[in-house]
């Protein structure tokens, strides 16, 4: 199976043309393709969507890109196209052994680069480039994967409903019995196994029939190469979705679900961003995984590794230029599996939309991931270098857990905690229903302080991951609303229930990030300084009668102008002009 696929970014006709051109190279003759077609026992896809280049990389023996030479893209073969558009012969010469650097460092060393000039014949590629192209094609040779080996997998290339009719009238959104019919590949399956459709979910296997290979080999090609077994698969209660939007230009892929990819936990994977994504990745930032057989979304944390007792530091955002750790929660997938993170699988997205790799660690690992954090308290009773502090923590079990843990004011007086204060402490402190209020600490410090100083003591505290994940279900989606996030769920409506629930994640996360937003404003609005009202002092009497006698109020100042001096303008605006400054009121008798 051949798979070829090409960015959406732009010069999204130069896909057409190639998949044409393809086609007459096998088939002689230049038709449209809307389904996978078979050319002399391979089977070629011409993918032009997210979704279709994800589930390509999981079933595909060869998969083929087309890469804009003006813009530059990655993958497992290349095919450079509009070369044509280089005026400059310089520029071409050195585009060309760039890319072909840059392809076989990002993916392996001795991955073929295939170029096409561009010019076009009768809307198609030149014959003898192609032509070229298809003769490596059918001679290379075919390394299985021992990943799939081990798990049974179906390409779907028909699909059947067998609802009865009587059924279908009653009611028109009935879940569907279907059957889907392919090539068996990897490992035997049997009847009754759970398998994973891509794009709709988990179902149950009714029945599995073995059938006529609709495309047979004869004998000498049998000898040569081992084909697979042409099945039917029987599926009941299929969302009705899934056969009224079914495009046969999108494949449907179907695979064997062991015994441990069953359930859901934690899984550990080694994240490293993608080299060309160039911005960093946030902790508990929605993402969308590709692990196996699923998609689905779910909320990341990314940590480092501790220096001591074997603990994850939590990462605001992922490192620049080297792998972290990524735990979630998800479907289980068994250690060293490969993982294609992206933000969105949307067709109309220009930005590059692969935002990291990852490989699976461990799954169900106790693995405690910790951060930093200031608590701050404020002394509520002190005795002489002895305080009891407040607001710091909310039970005596913590403060039993931080005994001689190291504390400081905002003025720089270093401390120590004790103990909690217990019975210490009764008037004043008892809660309302009259026992005695917890998470009062009794602490010692080097010196006295005051009682408007804040005490602040930094804190490992332990963070713990979002037990969320959200499959991916993009088959029973028709096109034009596969990319929508729903603004409202009405849970009393059993369509917003069952598929509108799983498009409003991010709008959770969204309303998760403004509540925590709004705690974290109202818990650091109380941590600011008391002003306190200053003390009353004691003062001699004779200060304060020395005092009294300097405040008496001082004699009024005459200011004597004759009327000579009045006609002059200028001389009396310059002497209003100093009264002023002097806080005078210049007044006429």
């Amino acid at each position: 199976m051949v798979s070829s696929s090409s960015s959406s970014r732009k010069r999204k006709p130069t896909y057409i043309e190639y998949g044409k051109s393809f086609v007459k190279i096998y088939n002689k003759k230049s038709r449209g393709y809307k389904c996978p077609n078979n050319m002399n026992g391979m089977i070629f896809f011409f993918l032009g969507n997210m979704n279709g280049m994800i589930d390509a990389a999981k079933y595909a023996d060869a998969v083929i890109f087309l890469i804009d030479a003006g813009y530059g893209f990655e993958m497992v073969m290349g095919v450079l196209t509009y070369l044509d558009t280089f005026k400059n012969t310089d520029m071409l010469a050195n585009t060309r052994p760039r890319l072909m650097d840059q392809f076989q460092t990002e993916i392996c060393e001795g991955a073929k680069v295939f170029c096409l000039s561009g010019g076009l014949d009768n809307g198609m590629y030149l014959e003898h480039e192609i032509g070229k192209l298809a003769s490596y094609i059918s001679t290379m040779e075919f390394h299985p994967l021992s990943w799939r080996a081990a798990r049974p997998y179906m390409l779907v290339d028909h699909l059947i409903d067998i609802t009865p009719q009587e059924t279908i009238e009653m009611e028109k959104e009935c879940p569907r019995d279907i059957i889907l019919k392919g090539y068996l590949r990897g490992c035997h399956i049997a009847e009754g196994a759970e398998v994973h459709i891509a794009g709709v979910g988990d179902f149950l296997l009714a029945r599995v029939t073995s059938l006529a290979d609709p495309f047979p080999l004869t004998s000498m090609e049998n000898e040569c190469l081992r084909a697979g077994t042409y099945v039917s698969f029987e599926f009941h209660a299929v969302p009705v979705e899934m056969v009224i939007n079914h495009d046969p230009r999108q494949p449907i892929l179907v695979g064997g679900i062991s015994i441990e990819e069953e359930n859901a936990g934690q899984i550990k994977v080694k994240l490293e961003r993608h080299s060309w994504h160039l911005k960093l990745l946030k902790s508990k930032d929605p993402i969308i995984v590709s692990v196996g057989w699923r998609r689905y979304q779910t909320s990341p944390i990314y940590a480092l590794k501790g220096r001591h007792h074997g603990r994850y530091r939590l990462l605001r955002r992922t490192p620049k230029n080297k792998p972290c750790v990524a735990m979630f929660w998800g479907p289980c997938a068994p250690p060293n599996t490969a993982l294609a993170v992206v933000q969105s699988l949307a067709d109309n997205e220009a930005a590059f939309r692969f935002l990291a790799k990852a490989v699976v660690v461990d799954v169900n690992q106790a693995a405690q991931i910790v951060t930093k954090r200031k608590r701050i308290g404020t002394p509520c009773k002190i005795s002489k270098n002895t305080a009891y502090i407040k607001d710091m923590f909310t039970s005596d079990l913590q403060i039993a857990n931080l005994k001689d843990a190291k504390i400081q004011t905002t003025s720089g007086i270093y401390g120590k905690i004790n103990k909690p204060a217990g019975n210490d402490l009764i008037d004043g402190l008892e809660s309302k229903d009259g026992q005695l209020r917890e998470g009062i600490a009794e602490c010692t410090f080097k010196r006295k302080i005051r009682k408007s100083d804040s005490i602040f003591m930094h804190v490992y505290e332990k963070v713990e991951v979002p037990r969320f994940f959200n499959t991916i279900t993009t088959s029973p989606e028709p096109p034009d609303r596969i990319w929508e996030t729903s603004a409202y769920i009405d849970p009393s409506e059993p369509k917003d229930h069952e598929l509108g629930l799983r498009w409003a994640t991010e709008r959770q996360f969204e309303e998760l990030r403004v509540e925590d937003d709004k705690r974290r404003r109202e818990r650091t609005s109380t941590l600011r300084r008391q002003t306190l009202s200053p003390r009353l002092i004691a003062l001699p009497i004779s200060l304060v009668l020395e005092l009294k006698q300097s405040q008496k109020k001082q004699k009024k100042t005459e200011v004597l102008i004759s009327e000579d001096h009045r006609e002059d303008e200028g001389l009396m605006k310059g002497f209003e002009n100093y009264l002023k400054e002097k806080g005078l009121v210049y007044t006429t008798s």
